[in-house]
């Protein structure tokens, strides 16, 4: 029974974790040439990057455990390959989050998302 019920904790704490960024959109800058105003926004395992003016910068797949954001691109502007994954710690605090590549061999996204941070937008 303990077995259970810890599995079961597991299993809800990964789900709330994942929740954390599931269907939210992140306001933030992105540095690279000239830095730039941007927006991420997750879907249920896809998230888009977006530059202000709404045109989209980067398609990803993502995960989200252990405060974790793994991400693997789609397509997009950057010079990452098409399936190159990339991992990046999260810290939470007040109301943002701030993003550090623990492990991106792709430098175009590694160096323009490392110490970015962000501010969840509310839902319109």
């Amino acid at each position: 029974m303990k077995k259970f019920f810890l599995i079961a904790m597991i299993a809800i704490s990964t789900t709330a974790l994942h929740a954390q960024l599931a269907h939210t959109t992140w306001k933030g800058v992105i540095k690279g040439d000239a830095a730039q105003e941007a927006v991420f926004k997750f879907g249920k395992d896809t998230l888009v990057l977006y530059a202000a003016n709404g045109s989209v910068i980067e398609t990803m797949k993502y995960a989200f455990k252990q405060n974790v954001l793994s991400v693997t691109k789609i397509e997009g502007q950057s010079d990452c390959a098409a399936g190159q994954p990339g991992k990046y710690a999260v810290v939470f605090a007040g109301g943002g989050m701030t993003l550090k590549p623990t492990q991106d061999d792709c430098y175009d996204r590694s160096s323009a998302l490392d110490g970015t941070k962000w501010v969840k937008q509310k839902v319109k």
